[in-house]
């Protein structure tokens, strides 16, 4: 492809380097043809370093485009792995590429992977996303971080006056907000998101004792972030916040979140700590994604307390049920006097099969799922064969008699390693019929499924 330069300004879409590395003939012939490409929107580099390092003319010209929208690019560090190296964390490479950019890029995701995360430093400007986004400021939209970031006190604040959605890893790096709240005054959207849910508490042990980097406590953070947003400003309000409780809890909002979406990570404290979150956000829009484990004595700990869910008038509760025996006929009951004193309007509980995704659990063989992608369609499902014995409309109807405000209430349910909903019932009383039982055609099998 590289041979035929004259195709390069065709080129509109997408392209994407992913290789480590390439011939210095190569990278002078790639160089040279950047300079046809007119009207590319999305560019995506894997191992940024190891490819531009030993090319620093590539990086020029890919600086030099002027008509991307979209870039992701992807920071591993596999070169020198000697301990100076890693006490200096990543090259300068992605570095000097994204602070020379032309172009009037929109959106940027940034997903710096380290071999082994630094000890000797707390900040580093080369892995400082605000830094590093600095020359971006005037046309960014969105920004999003995957695994590694550091921003501290350090952190000198640029502003991005059009950026309304930040997402951030979940990986217990988030201790200082007042950079990202002085930084992007204009935020709508903010999510802390990753694998959290894959890596819960047990019972027994303490949520809000989880220590950060260098021991910090979550206490620790929040009090600090409450009161630099008291001292410094915070957002007016935001549209809508992701992110584990315990993320959400040391961020310490001082500001109301209309929609919230909290995913539970285990601990005998959660509910505390949930509580907060929701006195902090003061949401009309509430999600939870909870595991077996929350339903025994989250449920009645927080929305049991009229003060921490006062402003509700939407909820969605997703459960993933990833042990058995359970019983589904219990959990409704179990939600229904939880929430009779919160004036919802709105109701939505969807229950999904984890039990073939969540690692480490145990269950009765004879009553194991099979998969279905081996199996076909009338594969054995748990979920599938519980909620099929349930009487989805009477516990609707429950729903209505124990709360006076309510007027939508939805049950939906799924099976494994599905992407999607396998069948849902929703009672409506302001229409007719009341009463809207849906089945969904075969959705898309994956052995990823998202949780959330």
């Amino acid at each position: 492809m590289l041979s035929h330069k004259d195709w390069f300004p065709m080129l509109r879409r997408q392209l994407t380097f992913s290789v480590e590395s390439i011939s210095i003939p190569t990278a002078a012939l790639a160089s040279e043809c950047m300079a046809y490409i007119t009207d590319l929107v999305y560019l995506e580099i894997y191992m940024v370093e190891t490819l531009l390092r030993p090319h620093p003319q590539l990086s020029t010209a890919i600086s030099r485009l002027n008509c991307l929208q979209e870039l992701k690019i992807d920071i591993a560090d596999r070169g020198d792995d000697t301990p100076k190296a890693a006490a200096i964390g990543p090259g300068r490479e992605h570095a000097a590429l994204l602070r020379t950019f032309r172009s009037p890029v929109r959106s940027v995701t940034l997903s710096i992977r380290m071999v082994e995360e630094t000890k000797s430093f707390t900040y580093m400007r080369n892995l400082d996303p605000i830094w590093l986004l600095a020359p971006l400021s005037k046309t960014l939209q969105t920004v999003r971080i995957t695994a590694y970031f550091a921003v501290d006190a350090s952190t000198i604040i640029h502003r991005f006056s059009f950026v309304t959605t930040l997402a951030l890893p979940d990986s217990n790096r988030v201790h200082y907000i007042r950079p990202f709240v002085l930084s992007f005054p204009a935020l709508r959207s903010l999510s802390v998101t990753g694998c959290t849910y894959t890596s819960r508490l047990r019972p027994q042990d303490s949520l809000m004792l989880r220590t950060g980097r260098h021991g910090r406590l979550p206490i620790v953070a929040r009090q600090r972030n409450k009161q630099d947003q008291v001292e410094s400003g915070s957002w007016t309000v935001l549209e809508d916040v992701c992110g584990p409780s315990l993320e959400l809890y040391k961020i310490g909002f001082t500001c109301q979140v209309r929609r919230v979406h909290l995913v539970l990570m285990g601990g005998g404290d959660e509910p505390t700590v949930v509580r907060d979150v929701l006195k902090d956000t003061r949401p009309t829009s509430l999600r939870v994604m909870l595991m077996v484990q929350d339903t025994m004595h989250l449920l009645e700990r927080v929305f049991g307390h009229p003060e921490a869910a006062w402003s509700l008038t939407c909820l969605e509760l997703k459960l993933n049920v990833d042990v058995i025996p359970f019983s589904f006929k219990a959990f409704f009951e179990r939600v229904g006097h939880s929430i009779e004193s919160i004036p919802l309007v709105s109701l939505t509980l969807e229950i999904t099969c984890a039990r073939m995704i969540v690692p480490y659990q145990l269950w009765h063989p004879e009553e194991e799922c099979n998969d279905d992608t081996l199996l076909g369609e009338d594969s054995f499902c748990y979920t599938l064969a519980g909620m099929g014995a349930e009487d989805i409309r009477g516990h609707l109807r429950d729903f209505a008699n124990k709360i006076s405000s309510l007027r939508r209430a939805t049950i939906a349910w799924g099976r494994c390693r599905v992407k999607g909903l396998h069948h849902a019932v929703t009672l409506d009383l302001d229409r007719l019929p009341q009463i809207i039982d849906r089945a969904y055609p075969k959705p898309e099998h994956s052995y990823r499924w998202n949780m959330l």
